[in-house]
């Protein structure tokens, strides 16, 4: 595991980022593409992950393969096909069509804090994933997941029971989220917890535009 920097995200060889903004302590997996989307502190994804328009919470672990916040086709038109949206791509005289566009990246997907999302795990736009929940591998999410809730299938359903937070875990001690406790934990808050509390506090974003990472780069 690269050693990872609290001013400048870890990206990793053959990455493409575009408009998005990280916290201290990030990481982005080799042959990811991230657009449109903010990483808070401490989040990371795994090698070929797709993300877009998304806001990836503090702590989230995404692992590789994951897509999160797929955008659609518009399946109001004649065609489904790019030239009828991305029409400057094909031709020099005709634009794109700019409300569509802005219309898809409108649709937020949030990956909650401490969220676990595992191999090959799809997001649906205008998703929310709960603090703390679990997403089994393979699972299509097309509905909101309540914090703590384990949801494996396609497409996605909730196990049997929320998933157990024992007084060992290193995160889960009177963690605030929005200035409300995430969960309440009976052991004292560790430094990590401490970190994410005081973390409410606005870090400062380095914005990266249009930067493709052709080298293993920690900035």
């Amino acid at each position: 595991m690269p050693r990872l920097s609290a001013t400048a995200p870890f990206v990793h060889p053959g990455c493409l980022i575009v408009n998005s903004g990280f916290g201290a302590w990030c990481e982005v997996g080799e042959g990811s593409r991230v657009l449109n989307s903010t990483f808070e502190d401490y989040a990371y994804c795994d090698r070929l992950a797709d993300i877009a328009n998304t806001t990836v919470g503090k702590f989230a672990n995404l692992a590789a393969m994951t897509r999160i916040g797929p955008t659609d086709h518009p399946m109001a038109n004649a065609s489904l096909h790019h030239f009828l949206y991305r029409s400057t791509s094909y031709w020099d005289d005709i634009p794109d069509e700019a409300r569509f566009l802005a219309r898809r990246a409108s649709r937020r997907t949030v990956i909650g804090p401490d969220t676990w999302l595992g191999h090959g795990v799809i997001v649906k736009p205008e998703v929310t994933i709960g603090a703390g929940a679990v997403i089994a591998s393979g699972a299509v999410v097309t509905r909101d997941v309540a914090p703590y809730m384990i949801v494996a299938g396609i497409p996605a359903q909730l196990g049997a029971e929320p998933r157990h937070v024992g007084n060992g875990h290193r995160a889960q001690h009177r963690l605030k989220v929005n200035g409300r406790p995430a969960h309440r934990g009976t052991g004292r808050m560790t430094g990590c917890a401490r970190r994410w509390r005081i973390s409410a506090r606005s870090r400062p974003r380095r914005s990266w535009n249009g930067i493709r990472a052709d080298r293993q780069s920690s900035a």
